[in-house]
Parts: structure tokens; sequence; C-alpha cells
């Protein structure tokens, strides 16, 4: 059965209504569809990134496999890290090799389970940006995109909904990320932490 066009100029004017109705309605569909997963895929991209940027700047990301605390020390050690505290027996912490910022590495189960990185207090901004820490928020969003969600107290913070992880990034009183933390997420609709 063929579509005969010159049949839509006999319909009555309630139909043509709804006609119009019915393509108007699809096409605000599409349209909420195609912003949908423009969205989705934003946070799927930054999440890469800032995994692909962890992996270049110490070879660790989530879910890296986690053997036990000498083959951690030894293989962060390759890399010019330097074990400075153990706070517990699945949380490490790290000098960088240019005494920038500090590396925590939480693991459970066998896997890395969250990263951290601290700039140190009253140090200078970063050139390099290692992990995003000296980047202003205009940087961060142009790296990142929007933040899923901000807090101002009792610091400034940007949250990431990313696919499988939570990025929580915290700005110190120059302006600039003074702290990142990259971790499973418990429950998606907690507040931020505390810096």
């Amino acid at each position: 059965m063929a579509f005969n066009p010159f049949k839509l100029a006999r319909l009555s004017k309630g139909a043509r209504a709804l006609a119009g109705v019915l393509i108007a309605s699809l096409i605000l569909a599409l349209a909420a569809g195609i912003y949908a997963l423009s969205r989705q895929q934003a946070t799927f991209v930054a999440g890469s990134f800032y995994s692909y940027q962890l992996q270049m700047e110490h070879g660790l990301s989530l879910g890296s496999p986690y053997t036990g605390e000498a083959s951690l020390v030894a293989y962060l050690g390759e890399r010019g890290f330097t074990l400075t505290r153990r706070l517990s027996d699945d949380n490490f912490e790290f000098e960088s090799p240019n005494f920038d910022y500090l590396l925590r590495v939480k693991t459970h189960r066998g896997y890395v389970s969250a990263i951290y990185h601290y700039l140190h207090p009253n140090a200078k901004r970063p050139q390099s940006r290692p992990c995003f820490l000296g980047c202003s928020a205009e940087e961060l969003e142009q790296k990142l995109g929007a933040p899923s969600a901000t807090e101002a107290y009792p610091v400034p913070s940007y949250r990431y909904e990313l696919a499988d992880a939570v990025l929580t990034i915290v700005f110190g009183d120059d302006g600039w990320v003074v702290e990142t933390d990259l971790q499973r997420p418990i429950m998606r609709e907690q507040p931020l932490p505390p810096g």
C-alpha cells in the first residue's frame, strides 16, 4: 500500500492538527534522546581522558591489580614515587618524583579502588598541571566539561560522575585545584566529602 501525499490535503482540520502534534512530538523526543546521549558520551570521554592521564603519570588506574605492598611500592618506585606513609594494610601514600604532590592509593580485594592527589600546602602552581593539580575552574571545564555537581562549602568542589567512578576535585584559596579524588562510587547520592 503506497502513501499518497495528496490525501493529506483532503483530511479534516482536526486530523491535520493531530498529525502535526504527532510529528512535533516525534521531533521533540528525538531531540531529547540526542541531547541525553551527547551528555552521556561526554561523561565517558571525560572518564577516559582522566584515566589515560593517570596512566601516563604513574601507570595506575582504578581496577589495576594489587598483589601486595611490596609489588606496589616497587612498581611506583620504578616511576620515581617514594613511599612516605603506610596508613593501613590497604592505604598507602607516596611522594611524587619532583616532590610536587602526594599520591594516595587505596586498594580493596586485590584491586586499586581509589587514587588521590594532594598538592603540597603553600606549593606554587604547577606548570605541567599533573593530574589536573593547579588547573583553574575554567581550564578544568575546558578539559572535562561541566561538573555533575558543585559545592561551595566548606571548600569549592566539583564532582564528575563517570561511568564506573566518581571524580571529586577540590579548589584551594588561590582558585586552582589542590586535590583530586578518583574512587569507585559507593552511593552516588552522597554529598561531596569535605576537603
